[in-house]
Parts: C-alpha cells; sequence; structure tokens
C-alpha cells in the first residue's frame, strides 16, 4: 500500500525570502518522479543516465517501481543477483547526485510479487479453450490445453451448453465481405480468428471505418472488439456502431469506448 503525506503549516517569511526560494528551490520543496523499470529491461548506463537527468530537470528523486507490462522479457529478475546489484549502483548513483530515492516494495506493478511467490501461490486468471461439437451424441474428444504462464495449469471444469443457431463469421470459407478504411490485408487480420494477430489504423481525423457486408439479411448478435495494446488504459477510443439494408443508408444502433 502507497501512503502519500503532506504537511501543511504556516511561518513567517518576508517578500525577499519567497522570491529567492521560488527562483532556487531548496530540495525539500522538489517533486519527486515515478520510475518505471520495465519488464527487465535495465542496464546500469541506463539507470545512470535516466538519474542523471532527472537532476537536470530539476526533481528532487524518484520513487522506484518493478514494472511488468507486456514489453518484451529483458534479461534481469526481480531479486534475483542482477537485480540487486544494480539497485546498489542505483543507490550509489542518487547519493552521487544529491537525488532521493524510494522503492515500491513488489514486482509487477501494484501487486505481490518475487522469487518467493511460486505460481501456486500467485494470483490466477482464467483461460480456456473451445470446442464445437455436433450432438446429440456420445463424444469422446480431448480438449486443447489452454495458455499457460510460469508452465502452470489447473483443471476447473469441463462446460457443455447448446449455442444459438448461426455460426461465427470468422475463419476461412465465410460469405462475409469486408470493406474500411485501411488495405484489405490489414481488414483480413480482423476476421483470421487468430487472437496474436492484430489490424493496425492510422490516426484519421473523420476516423476510420470497417464494414461488414453479407449476401443475405444477417442477425447479429455480438460483436467482440479487442485493443492489443498493453496500455490499454491510456488508449481509451469511441465505437460507432451502424446498421444498412441497402449498403447506402445507415442507422446508428449503438456507441461504445473501446478500452
Amino acid at each position: 500500500m502507497m501512503v502519500w503525506l503532506a504537511g501543511l503549516g504556516l511561518c513567517a517569511a518576508t517578500a525577499g525570502d519567497l522570491e529567492k526560494n521560488f527562483a532556487h528551490s531548496p530540495d525539500s520543496a522538489k517533486p519527486l518522479a515515478w520510475w518505471h523499470w520495465l519488464d527487465g529491461n535495465i542496464t546500469s548506463n541506463g539507470i545512470t543516465g535516466d538519474l542523471e537527468a532527472m537532476k537536470r530537470a530539476g526533481l528532487g528523486g524518484t520513487y522506484l517501481f518493478n514494472s511488468a507490462v507486456g514489453f518484451p522479457d529483458g534479461p534481469v529478475r526481480f531479486m534475483q543477483p542482477q537485480w540487486l546489484a544494480l539497485m546498489d549502483h542505483t543507490l550509489n548513483e542518487a547519493k552521487r547526485l544529491g537525488l532521493q530515492f524510494g522503492i515500491h516494495n513488489c514486482d509487477g506493478f501494484s501487486q505481490s510479487g518475487g522469487p518467493w511467490i511460486t505460481p501456486e501461490t500467485s494470483m490466477k486468471e482464467l483461460t480456456w479453450t473451445v470446442k464445437e461439437v455436433e450432438g446429440p451424441a456420445a463424444i469422446d474428444l480431448a480438449l486443447a490445453q489452454p495458455e499457460t504462464k510460469e508452465n502452470f495449469y489447473r483443471d476447473i471444469a469441463v462446460v457443455a451448453f447448446p449455442v444459438p443457431q448461426g455460426r461465427v463469421l470468422t475463419g476461412q470459407g465465410t460469405d462475409t465481405t469486408l470493406r474500411g478504411s485501411v488495405a484489405t490485408a490489414e481488414l483480413a487480420k480482423l476476421v483470421d480468428g487468430k487472437p496474436e494477430t492484430k489490424a493496425l489504423f492510422p490516426t484519421a481525423t473523420n476516423g476510420n471505418t470497417v464494414e461488414f457486408v453479407f449476401p443475405t439479411p444477417r442477425t447479429v448478435r455480438s460483436l467482440v472488439c479487442r485493443n492489443a495494446s498493453p496500455h490499454k488504459w491510456e488508449e481509451d477510443f469511441p465505437i460507432a456502431m451502424e446498421v444498412s439494408s441497402d449498403g447506402q443508408n445507415f442507422r446508428r444502433v449503438g456507441a461504445f469506448t473501446a478500452s
């Protein structure tokens, strides 16, 4: 848990003191910055460069977060010998530069972590695979292994349920045509059924469009839109959904915010 404390008080000061301290702030008045070490991508040169930049910018110090946000993993693991050696380097450099230094007490972002937390005792997330089958009939099959992390996985349940009439409009062989404001190759990535692929849309003043064109009237029950960026909280953007029976006149049926 992080607690920020601010002390307020009154004291006598002359106009000259105020002007002097405003122009040349004492260290006690300088702000501290949050500083993130991202996914183990840390070097001693980078640490020195960051701290010296903070000093040049007039900061009083920094508060370190050892963060994991989805960038490619670097070689430095939290609380391992290399990480501890770089922490010693950081403390020495902060002292050399006269900067205050504090550290968040865990790995990840704002969550418990470290080599003492094993996969068995760590926080969990649900993962799954789906297999569509025809029934009614006796079925004997093996479900594909869901995604795992740190080689940890435990079964919870197998759930079978009837699906509504219809089919998913993805993959090969569908009769759906896609049109839009980006190249056909990019649009195809939206419906290839592969969660690891993503389509790139440029920044556009009037927005971007994706149009699903069906040869006959179609009832659509749901639309899933995923943001592939790791910075989901920084990139919220509006989406409007419209329908048309002739491809010319559209009416809006919903407005959403993707995050």
